[in-house]
């Protein structure tokens, strides 16, 4: 919340915070998300080398270090203090400790991590650093993910949401509906799933997104909306490891009760594909009215079921 920050024209680096998943998570939850994390990977041995080695003096307060920057005063490397925690045993209790909690974080931000090797030069590694750096100047497309049970709105605001900022809406219900009518291989295998309300199994989404967003028409636009997609964990961190995280997620919330009256209202015109609800939105023309079908997956029982 500085100034100082809101005022730097490139942004801010976090050094020694989150050290665990738990600060991680509270950043998040704040909306404190990194678009970068840097990984310097240094084997153990030569770490605790560096760091045992390392003295200060009391009086500069300047570091040197007895391996590598010995200083060439002898009066000054007299007058040299090592840090309480510098010792090979608090180090090595230190490094396990990171060790057990770094795996988490990277786990954590394992789409936004790139691991630098800090073994090699001051220079070299800084040399890696800014072509990580520079990578986040590129233009960057939006990637936005929209979740809410059924009958919640997705698909009124993704309409209004993909117009106004020239998204592609991708919404893996229609592709799967697309695919059963077509007949073909995913769609036969999906449609015994989604009449009895339940969720498609996650191998036969996957693949299906993936290359929907591979699209031309994905790669020309200014990004992607998914629409009901990731709907597991599985299917969130399959995204991840292919390296598609969204920049938003966006969460619509309705009572239940309400979701059921929207849905099991909802009726469509076969020929036109149009919606309609009996309740809050019926045709007025008696011909449309009575050729209206009901999605199989819309009654009462599989819409509590989905919920």
């Amino acid at each position: 919340e500085h100034d100082d920050v809101a005022d730097a024209n490139g942004g801010w680096l976090l050094d020694g915070f989150p050290r665990n998943d738990a600060q991680a998570a509270a950043l998040e939850s704040r909306g404190i998300t990194p678009q970068l994390v840097l990984h310097l990977e240094v084997p153990d041995e030569e770490i605790i080398s560096r760091v045992t080695g390392r003295r200060m003096d009391p009086e500069t307060g300047e570091i040197y270090n007895l391996n590598s920057d010995k200083p060439s005063d002898e009066s000054v490397l007299e007058r040299l203090v090592q840090r309480s925690d510098d010792t090979e045993e608090k180090v090595k209790v230190r490094l396990e400790m990171y060790h057990s909690q770094a795996s988490k974080l990277l786990d954590r931000y394992q789409s936004v991590v790139r691991t630098i090797d800090g073994t090699r030069s001051k220079s070299t590694v800084f040399s890696d650093i800014e072509r990580a750096i520079s990578a986040l100047s590129a233009p960057k497309k939006l990637g936005a993910m929209i979740l809410g049970a059924p009958g919640c709105g997705k698909g009124t605001q993704c309409e209004l949401i993909s117009s106004k900022y020239g998204l592609v809406h991708i919404s893996t219900g229609d592709m799967l509906r697309a695919a059963v009518e077509a007949k073909s291989q995913l769609g036969v295998e999906a449609k015994a799933f989604m009449e009895r309300g339940e969720l498609v199994p996650d191998e036969l989404v996957i693949a299906v997104v993936e290359e929907r967003l591979s699209a031309d028409d994905v790669a020309d636009a200014r990004g992607w909306l998914l629409d009901g997609f990731p709907r597991t964990v599985a299917q969130a961190d399959a995204l991840a490891e292919r390296g598609i995280v969204p920049d938003v997620v966006l969460k619509i919330d309705v009572p239940q009760e309400i979701l059921v009256r929207r849905v099991v209202g909802r009726r469509s015109d076969p020929q036109t594909k149009r919606i309609y609800h009996l309740e809050f939105d019926p045709p007025t023309d008696p011909e449309i009215a009575a050729r209206l079908i009901q999605r199989a997956d819309d009654e009462e029982h599989k819409v509590r079921t989905r919920l």
